[in-house]
């Protein structure tokens, strides 16, 4: 059960379920009904994605993070480099250059393990398939498929592990300082990821999908349209990259990015604003966290290009502890910069429609350039562009058609897409949670406990206003709600 804070913005989304996505009611209790292997799973020799954490883990034993809750560790990189500042800003040019490439190939190995696993779990998958095929015929097949689906979830145990320390990895690569040599900003090579994503887009390497949910199958159809012609209700455009490219240089963003229908509304609210008589060069962009604000900035910077060719970028993303900027740039080249030398302020000095300053989860400065903030609804983050009264416009959480549409786009199993109506049902429409796979049953009722137990009357009211980021528990069982001006409200 969730309760929902509305607070007032311009914005409105509606959505009607089709008669299959109704066929969906709400769930039994967590384990009704289900077979002894889902509850107690067999041990299997461990994936290469799993002895590639622990060899790496082996080799720098020192620089594991605290122990913190599932949830937390999968949602906060560790910034070891930031923890490290000092030691590393003394280091000699040749340690600071082995220490990066040492990092690249760790990052190299973790990365084909990965890919390996990914194989093989899906081999396991069309073994399981195949086998639940024959079942009838054969009722050992059963058996059979049980336990291939039992080894594709251990390795997606391992896969799980591999991503948060690649995730740690690339953190640290990027926070890594440079050669003592190059004090000012510093040109990052062919192959960072951040370049990869920058050049597809300029090179117009993005391609754009219309899909539709059929109402006779319940799967999702390509629809041959204009990318112009305005979409129908049902419908859902996925924008995608090439292999091995994600958006904003994120691995956690992936390669196909979907567009939700407010993202047009907040995109062209303000684009548009431009021209208005306040003549404000600031917004803010915020929601609960986990409906994917990182994903509309990924999208705007994709509209933004699509406008303006020669776009420069100055983009501060979402890391915690780091102090590094980006600027992306025509030439199709991408610097890093340092956010207490303010780099790259001579870009930011002057309002051009062609540069923007994007900044995601944490303080943004104070400059003349157009600048985009998203973030959570946070006081301390947000104080510095409310003073002057700079537009804040409210993202709402998904439906459950939009969430069916990125099941499904997924080639998801009944399975899959039973257990993310499930969780649906206790966490409502924050995306992060019903779309993690990982997310168990049993783990899903224990946050939102935790969360219901915390809360009370004084809470709730201190609240409103400020859902706090990922280290409270608020925004688990506080939705913000789009009303009118004139009616908002707070409903349980």
């Amino acid at each position: 059960m969730s309760g929902s804070m509305s607070d007032s913005s311009q914005y409105s989304q509606g959505s009607q379920s089709s008669a299959p996505q109704q066929q969906l009611r709400r769930p039994a209790s967590p384990t009704q009904d289900r077979p002894p292997h889902e509850i107690v799973r067999p041990r299997l020799e461990e994936s290469a994605t799993r002895e590639a954490v622990r060899a790496a883990d082996q080799l720098q034993p020192d620089e594991q993070p605290a122990e913190q809750p599932a949830n937390e560790r999968a949602n906060a990189p560790v910034n070891e480099p930031a923890r490290q500042g000092d030691q590393q800003a003394n280091q000699p040019p040749n340690e600071v250059t082995d220490e990066r490439a040492g990092l690249r190939a760790e990052i190299a190995e973790m990365t084909k393990a990965i890919a390996a696993d990914r194989k093989e779990r899906q081999r396991l998958n069309e073994l399981a398939a195949a086998a639940r095929n024959a079942a009838a015929r054969n009722a050992e097949q059963e058996q059979l498929a049980l336990q291939y689906e039992a080894d594709a979830r251990q390795i997606q145990i391992g896969l799980n592990m591999a991503n948060e320390r690649l995730n740690r990895l690339e953190a640290r690569l990027d926070s890594a300082p440079a050669p003592a040599a190059a004090q000012g900003p510093v040109l990052l090579p062919d192959d960072n990821s951040l370049v990869k994503f920058w050049r597809a887009l300029q090179d117009d390497q993005v391609t754009e999908r219309v899909f539709r949910l059929d109402p006779v199958t319940n799967q999702m159809v390509e629809v041959n349209r204009d990318p112009d012609q305005p979409l129908q209700p049902n419908e859902t455009r996925f924008l995608t990259l090439p292999d091995g490219v994600f958006w904003l240089g994120n691995y956690k963003l992936g390669s196909v990015l979907m567009v939700r229908s407010c993202y047009y509304g907040l995109f062209d609210a303000i684009i548009n604003s431009l021209a208005n008589a306040e003549h404000k060069n600031s917004w803010i962009v915020t929601g609960n966290p986990g409906i994917g604000k990182t994903f509309f900035s990924a999208y705007f910077v994709y509209r933004l290009f699509q406008q303006h060719p020669q776009l420069t970028v100055v983009y501060e993303p979402a890391q915690p502890g780091s102090d590094i900027r980006y600027r992306l740039q025509p030439n199709l080249t991408v610097h890093t910069g340092s956010i207490p030398l303010q780099s790259f302020s001579d870009q930011l000095s002057n309002l051009d429609p062609r540069t923007w300053y994007l900044v995601d989860g944490h303080p943004a400065g104070i400059y003349n350039a157009y600048t985009l903030l998203v973030t959570s609804p946070r006081k301390d983050i947000l104080k510095e562009l409310q003073k002057d009264s700079n537009p804040k416009m409210f993202m709402p959480v998904w439906s459950w058609d939009e969430l069916l549409a990125c099941i499904r786009q997924r080639n998801a199993t009944q399975a899959r897409l039973q257990a993310a109506e499930e969780r649906f049902y206790r966490w409502g429409g924050i995306a992060r949670h019903v779309l993690d796979g990982g997310l168990t049953l049993p783990q899903s009722e224990i946050l939102l406990n935790l969360a219901l137990n915390a809360c009370n009357v004084k809470t709730v009211r201190n609240s409103v206003g400020q859902i706090a980021g990922e280290q409270d528990i608020s925004h688990r069982v506080l939705h913000i709600k789009r009303g009118t001006p004139e009616a908002p409200r707070l409903s349980a």
